[in-house]
C-alpha cells in the first residue's frame, strides 16, 4: 500500500490511497453502527 509514498511523483497517489482507505474504515463503522443501534432500539428514530 505504502509503495508509492516515498516517491516525490506520486504523493498525490499516497494521499488519495490514503483517503480511499480512511473513506471505507469510516463507512465500516457508520454501517456496524447504524446495524447495533437498529437491532437494539428501533424507536429511536
Amino acid at each position: 500500500m505504502k509503495k508509492n509514498c516515498g516517491l516525490g511523483n506520486n504523493i498525490f497517489w499516497c494521499f488519495y490511497e490514503s483517503i480511499i482507505i480512511g473513506a471505507r474504515l469510516v463507512e465500516k463503522f457508520r454501517a456496524d453502527a447504524e446495524l447495533k443501534r437498529m437491532r437494539c432500539c428501533p424507536k429511536t428514530y
